[in-house]
């Protein structure tokens, strides 16, 4: 599974954007898990917004993929 979150600023523009490879074990279609990643904001970011890709990088569906206030 990879994380791509991307960070915007006040007037929704990408500022950047990390890519995190997770390295958990696989998750059936269907089943939802939770996840720890460590990223720093940059600055100017005021919101983020996530992505997933599965190996293969086919991108996949997130239920709330946001974008959310960085607080």
């Amino acid at each position: 599974l990879v994380l791509i979150f991307d960070f915007l600023s006040s007037e929704a523009d990408t500022l950047t954007s990390q890519r995190i490879q997770m390295e958990e074990d696989a998750i059936n279609p269907g089943h939802e898990s939770s996840f720890h990643a460590d990223v720093r904001n940059p600055p100017g970011a005021v919101r983020y917004r996530l992505r997933a890709f599965d190996g293969a990088e086919k991108e996949l569906r997130v239920g709330n993929a946001g974008p959310f206030t960085i607080e």
